[in-house]
């Protein structure tokens, strides 16, 4: 129901229509359209935070280097945009929220801490993730997913830029701008 209005148009009737249930029924799991945003929400992103977790998640310098030179997305990257296609209508809506907006970058920042071991190198990775899907959620995915992943990849390429010895860098660089 997120993909066609605000939360605050939605009420318990059309929950409830929608869903096909009686008013009591959705009293007996929920107080109020409120507490099953939470529920709902906190579905979603604990999906999206559990793909941050997954085997590969997190990639070397490497194979970031390797996938992009080779003008190819990083698999766990085009999981990520896969995700947020899937929900784009609930992200689409709550994203609007900057109290949402701000708990979420600020999850991803605590799962991407791992990697980086960084806090400012995860803060970039982190809120660029959720800038860049923000940014093709509200211009309805008019960028088609290969070029949304090619970006999300280059987002975790010049995050890792911190991460790299000075060599390194750049090598990095060229990748980059290859």
């Amino acid at each position: 129901m997120l993909a066609e209005r605000d939360f605050e148009k939605i009420t318990i009737n059309s929950i409830v229509s929608k869903a096909g249930i009686g008013r009591s029924t959705f009293y007996l799991h929920f107080q109020d359209k409120f507490d099953l945003l939470n529920y709902v929400s906190n579905l979603i992103v604990s999906e999206l935070q559990a793909l941050y977790q997954q085997p590969g998640a997190n990639q070397s310098i490497e194979l970031f280097r390797d996938h992009y030179s080779h003008n190819e997305p990083l698999p766990s990257c085009i999981t990520i945009a896969e995700h947020f296609l899937k929900f784009a209508g609930f992200y689409r809506n709550r994203l609007q929220n900057n109290r949402f907006y701000q708990e979420l970058a600020e999850g991803l920042k605590v799962q991407l801490i791992a990697f980086y071991n960084d806090d400012f190198l995860a803060s970039f990775a982190a809120y660029g993730t959720i800038d860049i899907m923000n940014q093709w959620l509200e211009q309805q995915m008019s960028m088609p997913l290969r070029e949304i992943t090619l970006r999300l990849t280059n987002i975790g390429l010049h995050s890792l830029f911190g991460l790299a010895a000075p060599d390194e860098r750049q090598a990095l660089r060229v990748a980059a701008h290859a």
